[in-house]
């Protein structure tokens, strides 16, 4: 198995959490249409992965998207 150093394990990290805010703020725009500026920046800083996996669920079931932003 390969050694990973630190920085390489921030970059996953980082690489991941992207993922899934483009995910969430896909999911919402393929469901809502074209998003506010306000939600795109609140889910894009979410640095938490549990956190945006949540979202990322909550995002194919909400009822509106002010149902969304009310749970950001």
């Amino acid at each position: 198995m390969p050694y990973v150093t630190s920085f390489e394990r921030l970059a996953r990290q980082e690489g991941r959490q992207e993922t899934l805010q483009e995910d969430v703020l896909d999911i919402l725009e393929a469901r809502f249409g074209t998003l506010p500026e306000e939600v795109r920046q609140s889910v894009r800083a979410i640095g938490d992965n549990v956190r945006l996996k949540q979202l990322h669920r909550r995002a194919v079931l909400v009822e509106s998207l002010s149902l969304f932003t009310q749970e950001l």
